[in-house]
């Protein structure tokens, strides 16, 4: 009897939790952006729940292998190359407070996952700002960095807003 007692308030929860996923609620805490992945040139618009914000995040270019401008004497670890993406974040609605390169995040075929330099850490030039505090209509773009293997081969750009959604792009096969 005290199975049963356990086994439908889950059962109910469960399939509550996959009515609204397949709905598209917003009501879920984080969501992922869209069935279909953008490549690059796309746009996602995406919402952070803590500020009420909404902007558009466009990855508008991949740099493989991208050459370290500054500091000149930083290169990738021996049996690594740096990569660079180049996103445009632009304010739709509220006040978008964010730090892109805490966000963002490359992820491989073999699912590894990588995360970007912090911003002013041997970049390729442009440089995306540490912060970003963005009222609609303008819009701040620069490159995100990140070190991976040589053979890696690049699958995905996620961007994740804390407290909000994620945004993919596919990159590769």
């Amino acid at each position: 009897m005290s199975r049963l007692l356990l086994t439908a308030p889950v059962f109910a929860l469960t399939a509550l939790a996959a009515t609204l996923a397949a709905s598209g609620s917003s009501w879920l805490p984080v969501r992922h952006v869209r069935a279909t992945m953008p490549g690059v040139g796309g746009t996602l618009t995406l919402r952070d729940q803590i500020y009420g914000s909404t902007a558009r995040i466009t990855l508008l270019r991949v740099i493989d292998p991208a050459t370290p401008s500054y500091p000149s004497m930083l290169r990738p670890r021996p049996g690594d190359r740096w990569v660079a993406t180049r996103i445009r974040i632009r304010g739709v609605r509220g006040s978008w407070v964010d730090a892109p390169s805490g966000d963002g995040r490359l992820i491989d075929s073999r699912n590894h996952r990588y995360r970007a330099f912090p911003s002013g850490y041997g970049t390729d030039e442009p440089r995306i700002p540490g912060t970003t505090d963005l009222t609609p209509g303008h819009s701040v773009q620069g490159n995100l960095v990140f070190e991976l293997p040589k053979t890696a081969k690049l699958r995905w750009f996620k961007y994740f807003v804390q407290g909000g959604d994620t945004g993919t792009w596919k990159l590769g096969p």
